[in-house]
């Protein structure tokens, strides 16, 4: 039996913004900015932890004290993010975040990483709602509920071509 992939997080930080028409990653939340605040977290679960960056915001103060991996394509959106350290670790697995999860608790990322399947290509939560609020009734379930999203047919995809 092979041992599971060692495990990183991934922290997507590298979107314009322009819905919000402002650095979603500097946005100030509780004292810190939103990537300050998901790196942190991401850090209590796992030993290393990087930051999905364009090409452009590799000086940005917001992110350049942070280990990154550069976007390989420009414009593509997150999953040019996500493919990116594929490439650069190709053995590794990772816990991808977005930057701006204001909500997510360390409660819910061990249990995705308690449920996670170390032998699949992907693990994610069927609601992202369920992931930030998982004691609200509201959104179905009071329990998030890990599975195998359609990102992993191109994660498949990605490590057979590297």
């Amino acid at each position: 039996m092979n041992a599971p992939a060692p495990l990183q997080g991934l922290i997507l930080a590298g979107g314009s913004s322009s819905r919000m028409h402002r650095d979603k990653a500097a946005l100030q939340y509780h004292g810190r900015s939103q990537l300050d605040r998901v790196f942190e977290l991401a850090r209590r679960h796992v030993p290393e932890v990087f930051v999905s960056v364009r090409a452009n915001q590799t000086t940005d103060p917001t992110r350049a004290h942070r280990p990154m991996i550069v976007d390989s394509v420009e414009g593509e959106g997150p999953i040019v993010g996500i493919r990116s350290a594929l490439a650069a670790f190709p053995t590794h697995a990772w816990l991808v975040l977005a930057c701006d999860l204001p909500f997510l608790t360390d409660a819910a990322l061990s249990q995705l990483l308690r449920e996670r399947d170390a032998a699949g290509v992907a693990t994610a939560y069927r609601s992202a709602m369920m992931a930030c609020r998982n004691r609200s009734a509201r959104f179905g379930s009071r329990r998030p509920e890990p599975r195998s999203p359609p990102i992993k047919r191109a994660a498949a995809a990605v490590r057979e071509n590297s």
